[in-house]
């Protein structure tokens, strides 16, 4: 006959507040015996606390004494020391859904805060013109005095706003926050900013997933793409993932965080990058607000409708982190390098109408594009994906594809390798398995993705650190493409270059049948 023997430190605990070594009110707490072992059952302390009537004490918190006793080999009771545990049932937020931290009309705390003034001038409480509604109001104005400029930051928001109806301040539960910037003044359609928030506690930062809104109804996310002249609603999602990490500061919870830390204020930044004829912009930042219902803001402003408008052809892509969008034609304006030869143009071809129109010249010449993918799961990815169209009459078009990662000034790029495959899947969601060389036939529109393992090192470019790819230090895409004989001077369009973490997924989110192998 065969059996189990379980030999477990007993626990003991009091919810009264008094000792549980010699205390008449002391619980045995009694686990879960399951067949296949031992299950937690958790000490329900708030209907505990209910049942025999005790209520907080005056700061509203309750308290748990515990200790835990076993036998030793010698059959002695050994006593562990009591702990104390401390705990506060929160209040269910029930105030306004949408708190205006920082209106900036220049009164009280409305105002901008510390910001570099060899950079930027910046002044609260100017009058502008709203690109939503068309209607007057009262923003914080930047100057762009350098065109380096690597952070911006003002200050003053008071979370304090954010208060239940019993006065306790649940900043911690915001579920996003959001604010509107309007850009003037742009010679041409460069990368105007990267977006984020520090919170004012050993400079932590905030990683979290970043919208943009245009008042033309398109949506940026994770990147904030080419944005010209105009009017935005910049949207910072705050959920249970996200993660708050500074240089004195481990990492933890955004909500785990602002619950123990007095958060006085916060730094919202900008990064733009060089901008061209040595124009720089004006900058229009406006209402800061926390919400409780991030759920109710995407209704509002049709997020999640503007999203299902876009197919295979935009950024916004299941099973996907776009790195570059494709809407940038300059250098320095989404792109990083050009090479000779070739003409470069913006494009509306792709149903978000933002792609890159590649004129090809007499010779093999290529494209760089920049990547401004700040997505922290950018390391578990494991291939590239982007997105092309071949125009029909202008025949079957080959391509090399190779990327760089950098990582304090050293540099690894890996090819593509023409011995291995990839995968293509067209407009009408045919999927093929493709051998050798990445050639896209005359008429082809859709999805070109290549497994990272197909990938190889390139030997003596750059420094060798690891022989790998990281993903999350991807610094730049190539993109080669030979112009001559029939192809001079025929037009293609790139978009959408990515990285995915999932072949299975990425395949199964764009492809609706199997069509064949092409050896």
């Amino acid at each position: 006959m065969l059996g189990w023997v379980f030999s477990f430190a007993k626990i003991y605990y009091t919810l009264d507040g008094t000792g549980p070594l010699t205390s008449d009110t002391k619980i045995l707490y009694k686990p879960i015996f399951m067949a296949c072992g031992l299950y937690d059952s958790p000490i329900r302390i708030t209907k505990a606390w209910d049942d025999l009537g005790i209520a907080p004490d005056a700061d509203g918190n309750y308290t748990v004494k515990a200790y835990a006793v076993a036998e030793n080999s010698a059959g002695e009771d050994v006593y562990s020391a009591v702990q104390t545990f401390i705990y506060s049932q929160e209040p269910v937020y029930d105030g306004a859904k949408d708190v205006i931290l920082n209106n900036g009309d220049g009164t009280g705390k409305n105002k901008v805060g510390w910001h570099n003034t060899a950079m930027v001038d910046a002044e609260s409480g100017v009058e502008y013109t709203r690109g939503d509604d068309g209607k007057p109001d009262l923003g914080m104005k930047f100057n762009i005095k350098e065109s380096n400029v690597a952070h911006v930051y003002w200050m003053g928001l008071d979370t304090s706003n954010c208060k239940d109806s019993t006065g306790y301040n649940q900043f911690h539960n915001i579920q996003a926050l959001s604010y509107r910037v309007q850009i003037s003044g742009m010679a041409n359609n460069s990368q105007v900013f990267k977006s984020g928030f520090v919170l004012q506690k050993e400079g932590c930062g905030v990683n979290c997933t970043t919208y943009i809104v245009s008042d033309d109804k398109k949506v940026y996310k994770n990147m904030q793409g080419a944005l010209s002249n105009g009017s935005y609603t910049v949207i910072m999602l705050i959920d249970d993932t996200t993660t708050v990490s500074g240089w004195a500061v481990a990492t933890q919870t955004f909500r785990q965080f602002t619950k123990t830390t007095d958060i006085t204020s916060i730094g919202f930044y900008i990064s733009p990058v060089e901008y061209k004829d040595g124009k720089m912009p004006t900058i229009i930042y406006d209402d800061f607000t926390a919400h409780f219902d991030s759920k109710e803001l995407f209704e509002r402003l049709d997020i999640d409708g503007l999203l299902k408008d876009y197919d295979s052809g935009t950024y916004e892509n299941s099973a996907m982190i776009v790195c570059n969008d494709g809407s940038g034609a300059k250098l320095n304006g989404g792109l990083s390098s050009i090479g000779e030869g070739i003409k470069l143009a913006e494009s509306n071809r792709s149903k978000d109408e933002r792609c890159l129109a590649v004129t090809l010249g007499s010779k093999k010449s290529y494209v760089s594009f920049g990547n401004f993918c700040t997505d922290r799961d950018a390391i578990l990815c494991d291939g590239i994906s982007f997105w092309a169209d071949i125009p029909k009459g202008t025949g079957a078009v080959t391509l090399d594809f190779k990327m760089s990662d950098s990582d304090g000034g050293t540099t690894e790029s890996f090819k593509y390798a023409d011995t291995k495959w990839h995968y293509q899947i067209d407009s009408d969601g045919g999927a093929s398995r493709v051998y050798g060389k990445i050639t896209l036939a005359d008429g082809f529109r859709g999805w070109v993705i290549i497994p990272g393992d197909n990938f190889h090192y390139i030997n003596g470019e750059g420094s060798f650190v690891n022989g790998e790819i990281d993903y999350d230090k991807l610094s730049e895409f190539t993109v080669t493409l030979d112009g001559s004989g029939s192809l001079s001077g025929k037009t293609i369009y790139l978009d959408d270059i990515s990285i995915f973490a999932s072949l299975e997924a990425i395949i199964k989110a764009h492809a609706s049948v199997w069509k064949t192998k092409i050896r």
